[in-house]
Order: structure tokens, then C-alpha cells, then sequence
């Protein structure tokens, strides 16, 4: 009987331990994934793009990370009396850890705050206020992804006499240009593009056309706002296009009086 006892009280010791064990082991795997979810520290450098609920077109930011400050720009397209208008602001921030929040200086003394966690796969999810009136929140997410990990090195400078590099000018009108295409997620099936005309003084009534995969030419818009909306005979506009993954090749006409002035094409892959 002794050996008995002794025998059960022995395997009792050495359950009571395995699940000791067996416990703390879930506990550090439970806790890895918090650690290791950006354990070279998240970077924000470079073009983010971000929208709030509710909002059709979204906020192109374009940001240098140094330590944890940020700063940088902020693109957005804006109503204007029924057509559309482009808005710039400043943007100043900091990036802790998994926290990520910024200030935008919009014209017209508006500043937005945007506050947000970062997840483990590098999305923005968080929420958005008016720094005068913070009881009207919104939330808001980016459509791109931070990197894990420091930023690239800069490219070293041009050996010059002036030791600058020089700054690319902007297009002079007449043009048309279209961003690169953005998708929301890697399966998303709809890209967003940026297109921006501008037909100069000299043309201040135009057309926009489009063909696709080297078809015929067609008014741009007629599938996406209503004929006769300000937008067809704008001069100067930008308008964000939401164009099916794998539809190919598009290109965009910038016309005045059937002239042509100015052309852009990209692919949507």
C-alpha cells in the first residue's frame, strides 16, 4: 500500500509541474506577438495614403520620419460649389512605438488630429478630430502600409558647384498627369488614381477623354458624375478615379476646342 501511495503522489507532483509548464509556455507565446510585431521600430517615411468614414476622396500624406518626429504634407481634394478643389496642409507629428499621431494645418485655420494604433501588419486604425471642436470624432484608416524597419539611407548628393540638387519644376499648363495606382489591400479590386489637369488662361473651357487598351476616345467622367456637372468643362481640377484591378492600359486627353493639349497615360495592373 505504501508504494502505492507513494507511486500517485508522484505522478501528482509531475502533472502539477508539466502544467506549470505548459502554462507558462502559452503565456510567452501569447506575449511574442505583441513584442515582435515591429521589433526594428515602424518608419513612416514616405507616401501614406489615408481616408475617414464616410469621406469619398482620401488624404495623400507625405511624410520624413526623424527619431520619433514627423513632418511632412498633406494633399487632400475638397467640394468647391460643386466642382473640386486641391488642398494643402502641414503636417507634424510623432510615431511612439505602436502609437502614431499628427496634426494636419489645413488652410483657413483648420487643423485636423489624428490619432491611430498601428497593427501588426502596418495599418493606420484610429480616429480623427477638429483640434477646435474634439467632441466630433471620426474614425479613419490608411490604405497603405507603414514599413517595419529604419528608413532607406539617403541618396547621396550630386557633386555640383552649388552643392544643391535642383528642384524638379511643376508642369506648365496646359497638362494632364495621373498618379501611380493605389489599391487599398493587395486583393482589392479597385485602384485609386489622381487625376489633375490644368489648361492654362489661354483654354478656359476643355474636355476630358479617355481610352482604354488603345480603344476609341469617350468623355471621362460619364460613368462616374453626372453630364453637365462643373467638373466637364473645369480648367483646372483634380479628381480621384476608382478603376477595376487588370483593366489595363488608360489614357487620358486633355482637349480645348478640339485641340489637344496635353495627354497621360498609365497602367492598371
Amino acid at each position: 500500500m505504501l508504494d502505492l501511495a507513494n507511486t500517485i503522489q508522484l505522478i501528482v507532483n509531475r502533472t502539477h509541474l508539466f502544467l506549470l509548464f505548459m502554462l507558462a509556455a502559452c503565456f510567452a507565446l501569447l506575449s511574442v506577438p505583441a513584442a515582435a510585431q515591429c521589433d526594428k521600430g515602424w518608419n513612416a517615411s514616405g507616401t501614406l495614403p489615408i481616408r475617414q468614414r464616410g469621406q469619398f476622396f482620401h488624404i495623400e500624406l507625405t511624410m520624413e520620419q526623424k527619431g520619433k518626429v514627423i513632418t511632412g504634407t498633406a494633399d487632400h481634394i475638397a467640394d468647391n460649389d460643386g466642382g473640386v478643389r486641391q488642398v494643402e496642409g502641414k503636417v507634424d507629428g510623432t510615431l511612439e512605438g505602436d502609437n502614431f499621431s499628427i496634426q494636419i494645418f489645413w488652410p483657413e485655420d483648420l487643423t485636423g488630429v489624428y490619432n491611430a494604433k498601428i497593427l501588426p501588419s502596418g495599418r493606420l486604425d484610429g480616429e480623427t478630430f477638429d483640434k477646435n471642436n474634439s467632441r466630433i470624432r471620426q474614425p479613419f484608416h490608411s490604405e497603405g502600409l507603414l514599413r517595419c524597419g529604419p528608413p532607406p539611407p539617403a541618396t547621396p548628393k550630386p557633386i555640383r558647384a552649388s552643392g544643391r540638387r535642383p528642384t524638379p519644376a511643376p508642369p506648365k499648363p496646359p497638362f494632364i498627369t495621373a498618379s501611380q495606382p493605389i489599391f487599398v489591400t493587395p486583393s482589392h479590386p479597385f485602384a485609386s488614381v489622381i487625376l489633375s489637369w490644368d489648361s492654362g488662361p489661354d483654354n478656359p473651357e476643355v474636355e476630358v477623354l479617355v481610352s482604354r487598351n488603345n480603344g476609341p476616345e469617350t468623355p471621362a467622367f460619364s460613368m462616374d458624375i453626372p453630364p453637365g456637372h462643373p467638373l466637364f468643362k473645369k480648367s483646372k481640377a483634380a479628381f480621384e478615379l476608382k478603376l477595376q484591378r487588370g483593366s489595363g492600359l488608360y489614357k487620358y486627353v486633355l482637349k480645348a476646342g478640339g485641340k489637344t493639349l496635353s495627354t497621360v497615360s498609365f497602367v492598371v495592373p
